[in-house]
């Protein structure tokens, strides 16, 4: 995995229930670091899973690669495989 230049997760949706905008805080050696502020609560719970599904598209990337490869190898899809270009594209947004 590369190195990250982001905060590192795991990040947490807080709410304090006063009325305020809620945001997204990282929990990382027990240090909180504040990440963002969000206009909903949804907002921010999206936000706080970034860290685990930026993971997570990496991982089925990699899975749906090998898989490809050896499925499509003789027969590839015209235009390449859809899923694996909307994965790429997806991690692509948050490397450099």
């Amino acid at each position: 995995m590369s190195k990250e230049k982001h905060t590192p997760g795991p990040w947490t949706a807080f709410n304090d229930g006063t009325g305020g905008f809620p945001c997204v805080l990282s929990d990382s050696e027990n240090v909180s670091f504040y990440i963002a502020q969000c206009a909903r609560f949804a907002d921010a719970r999206l936000l706080a899973a970034a860290p685990e599904l930026l993971e997570a598209c990496r991982a089925a990337e990699a899975h749906y690669a090998m898989i490809c490869e050896v499925i499509c190898a003789n027969n590839p899809p015209p235009g390449g495989n859809p899923l694996l270009a909307q994965l790429r594209a997806a991690i692509a947004k948050v490397q450099p």
